[in-house]
């Protein structure tokens, strides 16, 4: 669930996560797949993160 943090206080539920940026691409249909990609590195510059910065729970 997604609400803002003044809602979230208001409603005493603890704040979990806090989007520092988003980002979408477009590419080409035959390169199918790479877009992620992309869209991680621009998200990433946004936010003024480097990969290392990322936290990853890769055990699912």
């Amino acid at each position: 669930m997604m609400m803002s943090e003044a809602k979230a206080l208001e409603l005493g539920l603890p704040i979990l996560a806090r989007i520092r940026a988003f980002a979408s691409v477009g590419v080409d249909p035959a390169l199918m797949g790479i877009a992620p990609v992309h869209a991680t590195r621009r998200c990433l510059e946004r936010a003024g993160w480097r990969l290392d910065d990322v936290e990853s729970d890769r055990s699912q």
